[in-house]
């Protein structure tokens, strides 16, 4: 960005003698004027950070701000106490390039009103041609991305040359750091699964995008699909898995704020650290995977890295399993045997066979568990005593868990 926007900030805040802040739609400061006594500590924090704290962003999503279609004014909270802000969405048609901000003590006159919105109609114009660019330039790297992660050995290969011949923008940074892993959102289909795709695909984004914010620029790429969403995600050493799970959490969290509605249905799952780029790809199954057994146990996160026997389940069943072809027990187990009875099954066997872990878990006498375990097994013929019958039934019914 040129800086002709600088200008354009520092000319408006000229002339209304008001200090004015340019941010994007993801809340990070684009542009602001010098003060003229009027700033407080969340413009200072933010011309330091270079972004809204996170505090402030939910309390802005909270109020509905990223979907004003007017101006407003945005106070403080006890929480998060700073002074009252005229804010001016600015937008192209639906779009929401950014924000405009003016601290206002209520004393904004007409005369001050009338150059802000024309100002306003000025960034407007300059941040929308900005935004074309930008976005021609990221769904090239939307294509890369998704060609880096692909299956397909080809499409990997024709990727990373374009990347290694300077053609890749941030992902050619990307490459020159010693690891990077992928992080994956997916959204479980609702009853009409054709509804608003682009508004879902959307959502998607900006819930993506906000998570990363806090990132350094340019260590980062994504590719948005309309249920699911990939970044690949660049880091300066090894990150140990505190880190990466900070880093899904803020996903999650951002999606949260950004559309409630999707992140209800959302699961993020968090591939492990690989060394070259030509790798990006198996750490985006291992985030696959991650889903997968995120989804099977009712988690919003996972990393794959903390998985352990969950990953083994959810690796060897990527096509689903073949009902037809169980063997007789298991095929009795799945039609004749209740939801509950295979819930306790599976707390037993997960508990190692400890009828006193088992019980309290589920609130049960242990007598109660004997019984239902021994008329279990009468029904079907496997024993609990057998070492074979043991290991089929638990991963069975650890499969049918991630199937369901």
């Amino acid at each position: 960005m040129d800086d002709d926007l600088q200008a354009m900030v520092d000319s408006l805040a000229l002339s209304i003698q008001r200090s004015v802040a340019v941010d994007d739609a993801q809340l990070r400061l684009v542009r602001s004027s010098a003060h003229f006594g009027d700033e407080d500590d969340l413009r200072l924090k933010s011309l330091v950070d270079r972004r809204v704290p996170d505090g402030v962003a939910s309390h802005l999503h909270r109020l509905g701000v990223p979907s004003w279609r007017t101006p407003g004014h945005v106070a403080g909270t006890r929480d998060d106490p700073f002074a009252t802000r005229w804010c001016v969405p600015l937008r192209a048609g639906l779009e929401l390039l950014g924000f405009l901000w003016v601290i206002d003590d209520g004393d904004l006159t007409d005369d001050q009103l009338s150059l802000i919105a024309d100002g306003a109609a000025r960034f407007e114009a300059r941040l929308s041609r900005d935004a074309e660019t930008r976005a021609g330039v990221d769904r090239h790297l939307q294509r890369l991305v998704r060609a880096l992660v692909s299956p397909s050995a080809s499409e990997r290969s024709a990727a990373l040359d374009a990347v290694r011949a300077g053609d890749g923008g941030d992902l050619s940074r990307i490459d020159t750091l010693p690891a990077l892993s992928v992080v994956r959102i997916a959204v479980e289909p609702g009853p009409d699964p054709s509804a608003a795709r682009q508004a879902l695909s959307a959502s998607l984004s900006r819930g993506l995008r906000a998570g990363l914010a806090t990132r350094p620029p340019g260590t980062y790429a994504v590719a948005v699909g309309e249920r699911e969403a990939a970044a690949l995600i660049g880091w300066s050493a090894v990150p140990a898995d505190g880190d990466a799970e900070i880093v899904g959490a803020r996903v999650r969290d951002a999606l949260a704020r950004t559309d409630p509605d999707v992140a209800e249905g959302s699961t993020v799952g968090v591939g492990g650290a690989v060394t070259a780029l030509d790798e990006a790809h198996l750490s985006a199954r291992q985030a696959a995977v991650a889903v997968r057994a995120a989804r099977a146990d009712a988690e919003p996160l996972r990393l794959w890295s903390r998985l352990g026997a969950s990953a083994l389940v959810a690796a060897i069943t990527p096509g689903g399993i073949d009902l037809e072809v169980l063997p007789e027990p298991f095929a009795t187990l799945l039609a004749e045997q209740s939801g509950d009875t295979r819930a306790l099954l599976l707390a037993y066997l997960d508990n190692a066979g400890s009828a006193s872990v088992t019980a309290n878990q589920l609130n049960l006498h242990r007598s109660t568990l004997y019984y239902r375990v021994a008329r279990f097994e009468q029904a079907t013929g496997l024993s609990l005593d057998r070492g074979r019958d043991r290991l089929a039934l638990h991963l069975w019914l650890t499969l049918d868990r991630f199937e369901s």
